[in-house]
């Protein structure tokens, strides 16, 4: 989405601490007790690429999906560091997850790092659940990852400030939540300051991520209407339930 394009440039900076190793890891698990003969991954809201070539690395055949092109700029920077013969097992292509449409038909889906959460309305989380099942063939797996509202009502989200620095320069975010119970929204608002010192003046970025947490009978309800069945929900990365604890959810659904 737009929002990340003038983002895209410190976001690997700002994640520098994520396994995208140990989550694809997580993920390719899942994938072999429910899809074990799969080739193909259609990756919804790839961002920078980088489980997408985790995924291609283990030999799958991946496309990456993804409106903003300023992360597609990222993407194609972590496709370029594959060793050449794996690099054509990845396809990345500009669509927006809520209404894309021809994306081909594949074995596996998977949305990683929210990007459920980003569909804030009724309309696009529907839509985001119509993509994918229309990129799958029947008993495709789909696999995602999302907040979980039980839990971000329990434990809701604070005030936070990550201080970074690279080559010189240093970068600062705070972030401050906004939360609209009524709409199960949290209006996450990133203020970002890079300074260099070689420079006197600093950079200034102020963003605004709608995020909107999920329960699990709205899950249930969109993928059954598209032509899920939900197989297994848990704890991100944990394999433990949902419960009012588990900010970070992960549900596995199977195409009819």
């Amino acid at each position: 989405m737009a929002i990340f394009d003038r983002y895209a440039l410190y976001y690997e900076l700002f994640y520098t601490d994520k396994d995208y190793a140990l989550e694809s890891e997580f993920v390719k698990a899942k994938i072999s007790a429910y899809a074990p003969q799969a080739k193909s991954i259609i990756d919804l809201g790839c961002g920078n690429a980088r489980h997408t070539t985790q995924f291609a690395a283990a030999g799958y055949v991946v496309k990456g999906v993804d409106i903003s092109p300023g992360m597609l700029d990222l993407a194609r920077a972590s496709v370029s560091r594959l060793p050449e013969n794996t690099r054509p097992r990845v396809t990345l292509v500009q669509a927006d997850v809520s209404n894309a449409v021809g994306l081909g038909i594949f074995d596996v889906a998977v949305s990683l790092f929210h990007v459920v959460n980003y569909q804030t309305t009724d309309e696009s989380l529907a839509g985001f659940f119509k993509t994918a099942r229309a990129a799958l063939r029947p008993g495709g797996v789909f696999i995602f990852d999302f907040w979980y509202g039980p839990a971000v009502l329990h434990d809701r989200p604070e005030r936070r400030v990550k201080s970074l620095s690279k080559d010189g320069t240093q970068v600062i975010r705070t972030a401050t939540p906004e939360m609209d119970v009524e709409r199960n929204i949290v209006a996450v608002h990133y203020d970002v300051t890079i300074s260099n010192g070689l420079r006197s003046e600093a950079a200034h970025i102020h963003e605004t991520h709608i995020m909107r947490y999920l329960f699990a009978p709205e899950i249930e309800r969109h993928a059954s209407h598209c032509g899920f069945k939900i197989c297994e929900t848990g704890g991100w990365m944990t394999d433990k339930g949902l419960d009012e604890t588990t900010w970070y959810g992960y549900a596995v659904l199977v195409a009819h």
